[in-house]
C-alpha cells in the first residue's frame, strides 16, 4: 500500500532540500483486536504523510498471497528506494515485537525482522534516518542501530519488557497534536511525539492502577543507551550523563513531519548551519559547572549571536547566505519561537541521575 506527494506548500527553493519519507510497518496482530489496533495507529501515521505531502509507504496493511515477497523483503525494497544522501527518513514499527537468545525482533507475517537486518540494510547511509520501534522487546533495536544522524526510539528500555505496548498508538497521535508542542514553537517535533506517547503510557497505567510494563527510550546522540522521560524537563535533559557526552534530544527536536510556516521557509543549508550552532551551544552547557559564570556567558554569546544572524538572514531572503551580516537579528530573534526558545538559559538540574543503557539483558 503505497502514496507518494511532494511538499507543494510555500517553501522556499532549495535544491538540496531533503527528500522526506515516511515507511510504516504494520506488524501481525495475532489477533483481531491487535490487528485492529496497528491498523489505526499506522492510519493515523499515513494521514499525517499525506498532510504533510511527502513520499508514504506502508508495509503489512494489505492482502498477501502465496506468490507475494514477503513484508521483510518489501521493507527491504522501500529502504532502498527512499534512502540517498539527500533524503530523510522515517522508519515507524507498529506491532509486537520479541526478544529470545540476544536477538530482538519485530513480528511479521512470513520471516520476522531483526535488529541485525536494519543494521546491515543501512550501514552504509549517511543521511538522516529516525527508527521508531513501538514494539514490546524493542529496546535491543537501539544497541544494534545508534549511530551519527540517526534517531532510535523503543516502547522499551530492555528486551525482557515483553507485554503488548501501547507506545505505538499514542505516539501515532502525538506526531499531529498540538498538545504535544512543548517548546511552543507551532509544530511537533519527532522529541515531542517521545515526550508526549511515554507521558500518555503513563498515565494509562496509571489510570488503571497497573504496574507499567513498557518505559520508552530515545537516542540521538549516537552513544547507544538512550534516555527515558524522566530524564527530560521540556524538551532538554537535565539529568546530567556519566560521561558528559551531549544529551539525547536535540536532534530528534529538530525532525517535525509537519512543519511550521516558518520552519518551511528555512532552507536545508539554514537547518544545517542551526543544527551546528545548537550543538555548540549544548556543548558548552555541558561544560558549565567547571567554569566561572562570566566566562561561560561570554562564550555563549556570539553563539547566540550567530544563531539570531542566522535566522535574521533567512527572514530577509530564505536563500540568502547565512552568513550574511543583518543588523536587526536580535528582533528578529525574538519574533522566532525557536530561537526564542534556545536563546533561554536554562539552568540544568543537579540531580545526581545518570544516564542508563538500554539493557537488553
Amino acid at each position: 500500500m503505497v502514496s507518494t506527494g511532494a511538499d507543494d506548500t510555500a517553501r522556499a527553493v532549495d535544491h538540496d532540500e531533503p527528500t522526506r519519507s515516511v515507511i510504516v510497518v504494520q506488524g501481525v496482530g495475532g489477533s483481531p483486536q491487535f490487528d485492529d489496533s496497528f491498523r489505526a495507529a499506522c492510519s493515523k501515521i499515513e494521514s499525517t504523510a499525506k498532510k504533510a505531502k511527502i513520499n508514504f509507504t506502508w508495509i503489512g496493511g494489505g492482502t498477501k498471497t502465496a506468490d507475494s515477497k514477503s513484508d521483510r523483503d518489501l521493507l527491504k525494497i522501500a529502504i532502498e528506494s527512499n534512502l540517498n544522501e539527500k533524503s530523510q527518513l522515517w522508519l515507524i514499527l507498529i506491532g509486537h515485537g520479541t526478544y529470545s537468545r540476544n536477538a530482538a525482533k519485530f513480528n511479521l507475517r512470513g520471516p520476522d525482522l531483526l535488529a541485525a537486518d536494519l543494521t546491515n540494510w543501512l550501514e552504509d547511509s549517511t543521511a538522516p534516518i529516525a527508527i521508531v520501534n513501538c514494539a514490546s522487546s524493542s529496546a535491543p533495536f537501539i544497541n544494534s542501530l545508534s549511530g551519527p544522524n540517526r534517531i532510535v526510539v523503543t516502547a522499551t528500555k530492555s528486551g525482557f519488557e515483553i507485554s503488548f505496548a501501547r507506545f505505538g498508538q499514542f505516539f501515532a497521535e502525538g506526531i499531529t497534536n498540538m498538545e504535544a508542542d512543548i517548546d511552543k514553537d507551532e509544530q511537533v517535533s519527532l522529541l515531542e511525539s517521545f515526550l508526549f506517547a511515554s507521558k500518555k503510557v503513563q498515565e494509562f497505567y496509571k489510570s488503571e492502577s497497573r504496574l507499567s510494563t513498557e518505559h520508552a527510550l530515545i537516542d540521538d546522540n549516537g552513544d547507544g543507551k538512550g534516555t527515558p522521560l524522566e530524564f527530560f524537563r521540556g524538551v532538554r535533559v537535565v539529568a546530567k550523563a556519566a560521561d558528559d557526552t551531549i544529551p539525547d534530544g536535540l536532534r530528534a527536536n529538530q525532525l517535525h513531519l509537519i512543519e511550521s510556516e516558518f520552519e518551511m521557509k528555512l532552507s536545508a543549508s539554514i537547518k544545517q548551519k542551526r543544527y551546528q550552532l545548537e550543538m555548540e551551544v549544548e556543548k558548552l552547557r555541558s561544560q558549565k559547572s567547571q567554569m566561572p559564570e562570566g566566562e561561560y556567558f561570554e562564550k555563549l554569546e556570539p553563539i547566540m549571536t550567530k544563531l539570531a544572524q542566522l535566522y535574521a538572514s533567512q527572514e530577509k531572503n530564505p536563500l540568502q547566505n547565512a552568513d550574511s551580516n543583518a543588523s536587526d537579528h536580535s528582533k528578529k530573534d525574538a519574533e522566532n519561537p525557536k530561537a526564542k526558545n534556545l536563546k533561554k538559559d536554562e539552568n540544568p538540574s543537579t540531580s545526581k541521575q545518570t544516564k542508563k543503557a538500554a539493557n537488553p539483558k
